[in-house]
């Protein structure tokens, strides 16, 4: 019994396209000539998208930066801040004197215990 053939349903496209004649003169036709408002409108296109785009980033860079220069210089939201500040400096305080240095047996044991309490209560 022959092998059979192999065969595929896929079409198979010429490696060096082949142009007829007729498709390069209609191509050259709609290329050639394209109305003159569509193409005003595309050299506008062209010299605003940038100027916008750069209007656009500043207007943002500009928000952002008043947003955060207002958010610290309420008093209200200085003293918030000044209290997190103080409230993470007692936490690390914690921390540190519950690990110790463990330079000792006694001080790695404690620190287990310290880790250990702390991941139950999460």
């Amino acid at each position: 019994m022959a092998p059979r053939p192999f065969s595929t349903a896929a079409r198979v496209h010429p490696a060096i396209p082949v142009f007829h004649p007729q498709i390069v003169a209609k191509m050259q036709s709609s290329v050639a000539s394209p109305s003159s408002a569509a193409s005003r409108v595309k050299m506008l296109g062209r010299r605003v998208a940038l100027p916008a785009t750069g209007v656009l980033a500043l207007g943002v860079a500009v928000s952002a930066y008043v947003d955060k220069r207002r958010a610290y210089s309420s008093p209200a939201a200085s003293q918030a801040h000044t209290l997190a500040d103080q409230q993470q400096k007692e936490r690390n305080a914690a921390l540190t004197a519950a690990y110790g240095d463990r330079s000792s047996l006694e001080d790695i044991q404690k620190a287990m215990e310290m880790y250990e309490d702390s991941t139950e209560q999460r």
